[in-house]
């Protein structure tokens, strides 16, 4: 099973989050931006400072897709703000994520962080 953008998976455990993410890090957003998607309208590519990564490829800097932007509509969307920190579980190639996954704020998401605490880091 994946998760994609059209789709929420109510009731999934961490485990099951973790098990569909393709990349699961806390990091920090340092860059935006709104690129035209065709059929899909526009999404808000951004990018993160890598701090912690627990699933995919290692690396620095990770940008992620989500829907919306300059006046697109979605039911998942979910907004990413410049400078703030995120625990991020995201699928797909290109990255993406949304309200259906566990991305939260690194407040918000204490206990997400807490639970990963046990998973090996990548």
């Amino acid at each position: 099973r994946q998760l994609d953008a059209r789709s929420c998976v109510v009731g999934l455990s961490n485990d099951g989050h973790f098990e569909l993410s393709r990349a699961v890090f806390l990091g920090q957003v340092v860059e935006q931006r709104v690129v035209p998607h065709g059929q899909d309208g526009n999404v808000v590519e951004t990018t993160f400072s890598v701090d912690t990564q627990w699933k995919g490829e290692r690396t620095s800097r990770a940008t992620v897709r989500t829907c919306g932007g300059a006046g697109a509509v979605c039911s998942d969307h979910y907004t990413f703000e410049l400078g703030q920190w995120y625990v991020v579980f995201a699928w797909g190639h290109p990255l993406r994520a949304s309200s259906c996954s566990l991305t939260s704020t690194r407040e918000a998401g204490a206990s997400v962080l807490a639970w990963l605490r046990d998973r090996p880091l990548r």
